[in-house]
């Protein structure tokens, strides 16, 4: 799943449930999204795709943006920062593996968490970007109807 619509849900989780209990919620949404069908191609053919490396480096792109503008420009919202960040927090040892070896090929899983984490998305389809892109529209639309 890509990290804004990880994001998304941790801010909704923020806005639904009291702070210590988001927290964890949120962490836990990473996980029950990346079950979920979502876009991905095979790990050999990723560093080749030039939609793969622009797809990732703008949902990257957005994701910062978004906890920026969580805090810093409207909303001011910690507990959302907080909570976004929880539910992306798990894809951030991919981001430093991306930024370590230059590759988006990310097969090489050497930890029982990376080896998990990569085993639970199975439904990652190269169809699954018109299921991203759609819901990361409404996830911050919603949210942002919500915080209003």
């Amino acid at each position: 799943m890509t990290g804004i619509n990880h994001a998304a849900v941790g801010g909704l989780l923020a806005v639904a449930l009291p702070l210590p209990i988001a927290i964890p919620a949120a962490l836990a949404s990473h996980f029950i999204l990346d079950m979920l069908p979502h876009y991905g191609i095979p790990q050999e053919r990723r560093d080749k795709s030039v939609f793969w490396r622009f797809f990732g480096t703008a949902d990257f792109l957005a994701v910062i943006v978004f906890l920026a503008f969580v805090v810093l420009v409207v909303w001011q919202r910690w507990d959302i920062f907080i909570c976004a960040l929880a539910a992306v927090s798990p894809d951030l040892v991919w981001v430093a593996r991306i930024i370590r070896t230059r590759s988006f090929n990310l097969s090489k899983n050497e930890t029982r968490f990376t080896r998990w984490h990569a085993r639970i998305q199975r439904l990652e389809r190269p169809w699954g970007v018109f299921v991203e892109i759609p819901l990361a529209v409404g996830l911050v639309a919603l949210l942002a109807s919500v915080i209003r």
